[in-house]
C-alpha cells in the first residue's frame, strides 16, 4: 500500500485487502461490493487495486476499483 497524507486527507493506493484494513482502521467503511469486484478483476487476469480518499478518522471513505493487466 502506498499513499500520502496532505492536510486532514489520508490517500491510499494498494491491495483491496489492505485497503479494506486501513479503511475499517480509520473508522470508514468498506463497500460489501469491493471484495466481488476484486474476484471478477483477477479471474479476467488483471491486477485489482483499491483506492481510499477519506478524511478525519470518523469520515466515510469512497474505493474504486481498477484493473491493470499483469
Amino acid at each position: 500500500m502506498s499513499g500520502a497524507d496532505i492536510n486532514s486527507d489520508f490517500l491510499r493506493k494498494g491491495a483491496t485487502d489492505a485497503i479494506a484494513q486501513f479503511v475499517r482502521e480509520q473508522g470508514g467503511v468498506v463497500p460489501d461490493e469491493l471484495q466481488q469486484i476484486a474476484e471478477r478483476i483477477s479471474r479476467r487476469g488483471g491486477t485489482p487495486l483499491a483506492v481510499a480518499n477519506g478524511g478525519a478518522p470518523s469520515a466515510s471513505f469512497t474505493s474504486r476499483m481498477s484493473s491493470r493487466a499483469a
